[in-house]
């Protein structure tokens, strides 16, 4: 898991000064810095969450709703602050729909996956469309984003709505293109390498980082004679 109640030192008073201006983009520098670090600072994001409770929905832009989704999702916030998530959710869909890059779209679609609320119907009517129209900017690393949404859809059996059957399937064969290929793309650990060795000696065919031609996935072993997968 991620590490959690930081020590008192890390919450910086400038930043929580910072924050306390109502600076809509202070709050998502700081939600994303320690996003980055993987960092959950407790008495932080509590203030943060405070402050966009108590900001006009039109105080944030749409590089800064991304960003503050994005960083909620790296930490997993969302099974302890919903609420706080749902808030940052309908701020952004007040905003002009030309305003979200797609770097913004992609990395709002990633936290949905993780956040797993693919199935909302009224989300899908605002953030499908949103995907047409800044698909064809798109570069690999946003397809992979997207791909893990649709892989969250399938898995909930939820179609996404508002956006025409052509453009999914382009989006969902780039999507998959991304993610194969940045799967064959890897570096074994020392660990994962001496479980591999071992399960030879005992006699096992063994598959290391085994890509899923459906999905693009991957396993870090794969025993096909079992049919079993290991992560390591």
């Amino acid at each position: 898991g991620l590490p959690r109640g930081a020590p008192e030192s890390s919450v910086c008073p400038l930043l929580l000064a910072a924050a306390d201006a109502f600076s809509a983009r202070i709050v998502g520098m700081v939600a994303n810095g320690f996003a980055r670090v993987r960092v959950r600072d407790d008495e932080l994001f509590q203030r943060l969450s405070q402050l966009v409770f108590s900001m006009d929905a039109t105080a944030f832009s749409a590089v800064g709703v991304s960003q503050l989704l994005h960083a909620l999702a790296v930490l997993n916030m969302y099974d302890e602050a919903p609420e706080l998530v749902w808030r940052v959710l309908s701020m952004a869909q007040r905003l002009p729909p030309h305003l979200f890059s797609a770097q913004a779209v992609a990395n709002i679609g990633w936290a949905l996956a993780v956040f797993d609320i693919a199935d909302d119907d009224e989300l899908n009517a605002w953030y499908w469309p949103l995907v047409k129209r800044t698909s064809r900017h798109m570069q690999p690393v946003h397809f992979r984003q997207l791909h893990q949404l649709l892989l969250t859809c399938a898995h909930a059996d939820c179609r996404p709505s508002h956006i025409d059957e052509v453009v999914l399937d382009g989006i969902r064969a780039d999507g998959l293109k991304a993610y194969t290929e940045a799967s064959a793309v890897f570096t074994s650990s020392l660990l994962q390498q001496e479980v591999a060795r071992e399960l030879r000696l005992l006699g096992h065919d063994v598959e290391e980082e085994w890509v899923h031609q459906g999905t693009g996935l991957s396993l870090d072993i794969y025993l096909p004679q079992l049919n079993l997968g290991i992560e390591v």
